[in-house]
């Protein structure tokens, strides 16, 4: 019983730490350069990913700042298209 409770907390950190994605903005990035770095989502054009999962600190999507601590969803069935 241990091990399965075990197993299962595992389970449910990796999908928390898959989500729990974050990226500092560095001077000169905007949305669609880091949707396109390979370990992110590797497409410029899922940029809108980054931006729908951060809109309660980016009102425009071409103003993003230094510093500034965006989330980095994981690409899902939901929003594989976008």
């Amino acid at each position: 019983m241990i091990d399965s409770l075990r197993a299962e907390i595992e389970g449910l950190q990796a999908k928390r730490d898959d989500y729990l994605r974050e990226y500092v903005v560095k001077p000169g990035d905007y949305l669609m350069k880091i949707s396109a770095l390979r370990e992110y989502y590797n497409d410029p054009y899922k940029w809108r990913i980054i931006y729908e999962a951060n809109r309660d600190i980016i009102d425009d999507p071409d103003l993003i700042y230094p510093k500034q601590i965006l989330k980095i969803p994981p690409v899902s069935e939901n929003n594989a298209g976008e």
